[in-house]
């Protein structure tokens, strides 16, 4: 009999995230890229965060679980992890512009901003609303 390589059992949060990739990759039309899932377990500091290859059509993603989250910081990371999907998907989607845009947007300050408010936008229009409640 071969061995097989076990997966780490998916928790909730890992379980949702997967499912919402999947969806908004066709929604997005971002099915050619291969994406990685990362669920650190150590607080790097940001709800989650991409690094992209565009020459391969390659993203790696990590989010920051919240079940691990030092009690502290429980209070303070409460999100909507559909619009952080969306997010971090849409800042896939821009790594196919030329490098002068890609410089000229990283230096924005305004330029995260944009990219949440449109993350939002999205998610409000697949659930029928006109905006999402504040968390």
């Amino acid at each position: 009999m071969a061995n097989k390589k076990k997966r780490p059992a998916v928790n909730k949060f890992q379980q949702e995230v997967i499912e919402f990739v999947k969806e908004w990759k066709i929604r997005l039309r971002l099915q050619d890229w291969d994406m990685e899932l990362v669920f650190p377990a150590f607080d790097f500091g940001a709800i989650a965060e991409v690094t992209t290859s565009m020459n391969s059509k390659a993203a790696q993603i990590s989010f920051r679980n919240p079940d691990i989250h030092p009690p502290q910081l429980q209070g303070s990371i409460t999100h909507d992890i559909e619009v952080t999907v969306v997010h971090e998907l849409l800042h896939i989607a821009e790594a196919a512009l030329p490098s002068e845009a890609k410089k000229i947007l990283q230096n924005d300050p305004h330029h995260e901003a944009f990219i949440e408010l449109t993350a939002q936008a999205l998610v409000a229009a697949k659930r029928g609303v006109e905006r999402l409640p504040l968390l």
